[in-house]
């Protein structure tokens, strides 16, 4: 006979022990508005796991079993204009622990519309793609009191948690031909290593793509920082798509190429490229995603539609090369 094992309701003085670290480690980042006390948030979070959360704990009692939990560990790990990310360090009674990213709207207003919409975003292009794409797990809302204590409806934040994908940090620009990905530190990539990061930000956006739909991911809004990757040094660089504000319709095969290939990020000092340096690295993420055949055909198109000035390059000299490779 199966054993049931039932753990004791919780007494008023096990509570959960909740730990935060309120310090963005990314070097040089800019200052962000904030629309509350950043101690409201953690107080507001701390009470509700110690009374009846339905946001966090089911996420984590799938991960680790029932027992009741321990110990929490709460870490920001990086912030936007309408966004907090922390990680979550779980451990239960029984001293299993898990990781997670919890993600949590800076006011109950347009940020949480906006998080809201890129939960249903990611949860969509994570099942096209689900190699290079966090989906959240859960969904919720966290009540903000007003830290005044007056009487006032209190202000809800949408959150939503993904898996924890290792030790990771969001991209940043370092010159035209290397990327740094930032963490408590600034790790420099090599140009051999920012190009395997393009590459997968290619395959990312080429794999989400639904072509029976002509739907994918708006590139104008996309920002660098919406990918993030883990730094494991000399080795192979690992990538994946962490927000996503905007998708789009109507979106042809050679129209989201030439959106990739002409895509750019910058920051004061410098502008930098999501098309690698060398165009082979193009031609192997159409491969890793489509038929070589189909792969050849999407590129083909492309080209038609810059000859018969249905779109403009940028740089016609890197298609010619492009589809020389893919003739080859």
């Amino acid at each position: 006979m199966k054993r049931i094992v039932r753990f004791p309701k919780r007494k008023s003085h096990k509570k959960v022990h909740v730990r935060w670290t309120d310090a963005v480690p990314v070097p040089g980042s800019p200052p962000q508005k904030r629309y509350f006390n950043i101690e409201t948030l953690f107080n507001a979070i701390t009470q509700l796991f110690n009374t009846h959360d339905r946001v966090f704990t089911p996420v984590i009692q799938a991960a680790m079993g029932p027992a009741p939990l321990g110990s929490l560990n709460f870490n920001l790990i990086s912030e936007n204009a309408y966004q907090l990310t922390f990680h979550l360090q779980a451990a239960n009674i029984r001293r299993k622990r898990a990781s997670f990213r919890v993600v949590i709207a800076k006011n109950e207003k347009e940020c949480s519309s906006i998080l809201q919409a890129e939960q249903g975003h990611l949860k969509l292009l994570q099942e096209r793609y689900d190699k290079g794409v966090l989906a959240p797990l859960r969904n919720g809302i966290v009540y903000l009191p007003d830290h005044r204590g007056r009487q006032l409806e209190p202000r809800e934040l949408y959150t939503y948690m993904t898996r924890w994908p290792g030790a990771h940090g969001v991209l940043g620009i370092t010159n035209p031909r290397q990327l740094s990905i930032l963490d408590s530190e600034r790790h420099v990539c090599s140009v051999a290593a920012t190009g395997q990061i393009q590459q997968q930000m290619l395959e990312i956006l080429l794999a989400t793509y639904d072509e029976n739909e002509r739907h994918g991911i708006h590139l104008p809004e996309l920002e660098l920082t919406d990918f993030i990757a883990q730094y494991n040094g000399k080795t192979k660089t690992r990538v994946w798509l962490s927000n996503c504000r905007k998708v789009q319709s109507r979106l042809t095969p050679a129209k989201l190429l030439h959106a990739c290939l002409e895509k750019t990020w910058d920051d004061p000092n410098e502008v930098f490229p999501l098309a690698p340096e060398d165009p082979r690295l193009v031609w192997n993420a159409l491969l890793s995603v489509l038929p070589k055949e189909k792969a050849a055909n999407t590129l083909s198109e492309y080209h038609q539609a810059l000859q018969n000035g249905r779109l403009k390059s940028s740089m016609p000299e890197y298609i010619d090369v492009l589809m020389q490779i893919a003739l080859s």
